[in-house]
């Protein structure tokens, strides 16, 4: 618009957000109500929501204000970062258009059907989660904190990692709400609100285990002394001289200890620096990784972390179970055999399945090629799944998610022979 003023609609249900000058970092409302969105529309915003918040500019130091507060760096950096990563690039296909056309859908632009596909929003909250990660430093050492996951590491995070952990960890209202991610708050409740999309795309709700006060090694090194002089540890296994093994502590609910015990080099290189001993403890139980995978599959049978292989078939898919799952039922000597061997061994050991597994384009092509369809189009696809017979590891939009990988070449191809 002319007059400097965007207004972004994000869903049919939501609200639409007032911007100046079409910077992301000048939200000054919401409005709520036609006659708001007409004044709006003749340049009247800032009037509209000036009851609600106030933008002010902050001069040479940078940004514009919201709500009178001043943004400082890390903040400004924060949202320059939910603007670069928030962007939904992708190619969207409707059989009511004659050819495939791309469209960038801006965050609080995409149309409200486009949430209506659960892969489009797995997707966004993964770009989200990845926004959330922050550098610290510690001394000389430099360490990446996920805020949604509350994981740490020492190398530079990847993106769509899911925040660092095995599993992806779903992002609360709280998260979306400091991200200004109305849009997403929207069509996650569309799909059953938090707790019902985490179980539907397999991840774990966020659990918070914050400490970050270990991410001084001193500190860490007195927690760890002042723990070693409990003598109730000899009833863990634990000898004179050595330093608790990952499931010594989990089972004294040390998993904070563990995890910053991790950031600073591992067991070996702490025990070093403590001169300490390892303790052999925790390969007992599961020395191996069939044993392992035994157990972890047994455990995922007693508390039906399964699926079907599709909604016609019976046949049963077991997962992998995660981290949380475990914690939940005080398995701990299991979640260390889990970290010890990786999920990715345990599931082809023990003949399970990763829940964010997806079929390779190929296997889907071969598995859409032999129902034998006489056209090649979206929509046979979306009656085919809607009949049950979509395999649960199949994506919901496989043109969506093979384009990312440069896989994609049509419908046609994708299901005639």
């Amino acid at each position: 618009m002319d007059d400097g003023v965007r207004l972004g609609n994000a869903s049919a249900f939501m609200g639409w957000e007032v911007y100046l000058d079409d910077d992301p970092e000048t939200l000054v409302g919401v409005v709520t109500d036609v006659a708001s969105t007409g004044g709006a529309l003749r340049g009247d915003a800032e009037a509209e929501t000036s009851e609600r918040t106030r933008v002010s500019d902050d001069g040479d130091e940078g940004g514009k204000t919201v709500d009178g507060e001043t943004l400082n760096e890390d903040e400004r950096a924060f949202l320059r970062r939910l603007d670069d990563a928030l962007f939904v690039d992708e190619a969207y296909d409707d059989d009511a258009f004659d050819s495939d056309e791309e469209f960038l859908l801006l965050p609080d632009a995409a149309p409200w059907y486009y949430w209506d596909n659960i892969d489009n929003l797995e997707q966004a909250l993964l770009k989200l989660v990845d926004a959330f990660w922050f550098e610290e430093m510690d001394g000389d050492e430099t360490f990446w904190y996920n805020d949604i996951s509350g994981a740490l590491r020492v190398d530079p995070p990847v993106d769509g990692d899911g925040g660092g952990l095995d599993v992806p960890v779903m992002p609360t209202m709280a998260n979306l709400v400091e991200a200004r991610r109305w849009d997403l708050h929207h069509a996650v409740v569309l799909h059953g609100g938090y707790r019902a999309v985490a179980k539907e795309l397999g991840w774990q709700q966020a659990r918070r285990m914050e400490n970050r006060h270990l991410l001084s090694f001193e500190t860490l090194r007195d927690e760890i002394l002042e723990l070693l002089e409990d003598e109730s540890l000899v009833a863990h296994g634990l000898r004179p001289g050595q330093l608790p093994c990952a499931a010594q502590l989990e089972e004294i609910e040390r998993d904070d200890l563990v995890k910053f015990i991790r950031v600073h080099g591992g067991f070996g290189v702490v025990a070093k620096r403590l001169k300490l001993e390892l303790s052999k403890w925790g390969r007992v139980k599961y020395p191996t990784a069939v044993a392992a995978a035994t157990a972890l599959r047994q455990f995922s049978l007693e508390h039906n972390i399964t699926t079907r292989a599709s909604p016609r078939l019976n046949k049963v898919i077991v997962f992998v179970p995660s981290d949380t799952e475990l914690f939940k039922h005080g398995r701990n000597d299991l979640r260390h055999a889990l970290r010890l061997f990786t999920p990715r061994v345990i599931a082809d050991v023990g003949k399970m399945s990763l829940r964010q597994s997806r079929m390779s384009y190929e296997e889907a092509r071969v598995e859409m090629r032999s129902w034998k369809f006489e056209t090649g189009k979206r929509s046979v696809f979306l009656n085919w799944c809607k009949a049950g017979n979509k395999p649960w590891n199949m994506p919901k939009d496989p043109q969506v998610y093979y384009s990312k990988s440069g896989d994609w070449v049509s419908w046609e191809d994708f299901m005639l022979e």
